[in-house]
């Protein structure tokens, strides 16, 4: 699987507020931060980039990204509903207790990201990387639509994956400790011998050694 990067063109410096002001949502560089509360709705941001932004002040209503990267910013304990990324890059961003329920990630990575909590809701993956993620206690929940799915160095202990639809999915990488899972949505994917020996202790499985 290739991560197909962010198209990003030549952009122009501005800041949150001058961006909302010209409504203007695509090929900007923004960097500087917002000191009060900015709603933004009814708009796709595409092709441009976020650097150090807490998104915390920020109110998204029907909002899409594409081709957008998003580098050093906060979007913690946020809620994102029926909404749409496309070829989005998240690096060393902090989404800790972040929730997306029925969204479309479609060629989206999560690189040196911090994800603890946050949960993951009936959304569609297509072509996704966690890649050197924190992704302890986090949720993944009835996910059934799930197209080439990694999860590379990163660190999963307590993480929830049930009633998924993960297949052909290379878990040895990772570290997997209290793992909470279901057989329906793990089966057909590859562990090494210490995940699959605690699995097997999850599921309650018994193993027979013959002497």
């Amino acid at each position: 699987m290739k991560f197909i990067e962010p198209k990003i063109k030549i952009v122009e410096d501005v800041s949150f507020f001058d961006m909302v002001k010209s409504g203007v949502y695509y090929d900007s560089r923004v960097s500087v931060l917002p000191d009060k509360k900015i709603l933004i709705e009814n708009v796709t941001i595409e092709g441009c980039i976020f650097e150090k932004q807490d998104f915390n002040l920020v109110e998204f209503k029907n909002v899409d990204f594409w081709d957008t990267v998003f580098e050093d910013c906060s979007f913690s304990n946020m809620d994102f509903a029926d909404r749409s990324f496309s070829r989005c890059l998240f690096k060393n961003c902090k989404l800790v207790g972040t929730t997306f329920e029925n969204c479309s990630f479609d060629n989206v990575k999560f690189l040196d990201c911090s994800l603890r909590y946050a949960s993951f809701f009936r959304v569609r993956f297509k072509n996704i990387i966690f890649d050197n993620v924190n992704l302890d206690d986090a949720r993944f929940y009835e996910i059934k639509d799930c197209k080439d799915l990694m999860f590379l160095n990163s660190s999963m202990n307590f993480t929830e994956i049930v009633k998924c639809t993960f297949t052909n999915i290379d878990f040895s990488s990772n570290e997997i400790h209290g793992f909470k899972t279901d057989f329906g949505s793990i089966k057909s994917n590859t562990f090494n011998v210490e995940q699959a020996l605690m699995l097997t202790k999850l599921l309650e499985i018994n193993i027979k050694v013959d002497n």
